[in-house]
């Protein structure tokens, strides 16, 4: 047993240098020595978790309450989109359309 949410900080940090990363896809950049390291980091642990099969309690450890909320959104918008393009009405566009 371990407290993954130890984790947390360290994949806080690994998320910005990747979205610090992505910013600017025509740059080529060498990974510094601590992205590599927290790459490999994270890949290890992802392994540990798929071995000792508490991979859902990984993930759920490293996600905040506020990333998971923004993905929700994002992902209900995007259900409404479709569902408005193909004029097929469900929950997600009646949310959409009650949004200001």
């Amino acid at each position: 047993a371990c407290e993954l949410t130890l984790l947390r900080p360290l994949w806080q940090l690994f998320m910005s240098m990747e979205n610090n990363l992505n910013k600017d896809p025509t740059s080529i950049s060498v990974l510094l020595p601590l992205h590599r390291a927290l790459t490999e980091l994270f890949f290890i642990a992802e392994a540990r978790a798929i071995k000792q099969g508490i991979l859902q309690d990984y993930l759920l450890a490293m996600t905040t309450d506020e990333l998971l909320l923004s993905h929700t959104s994002m992902a209900l918008k995007n259900i409404a989109a479709i569902s408005l393009a193909i004029s097929y009405p469900n929950k997600s566009t009646k949310l959409l359309n009650m949004a200001p």
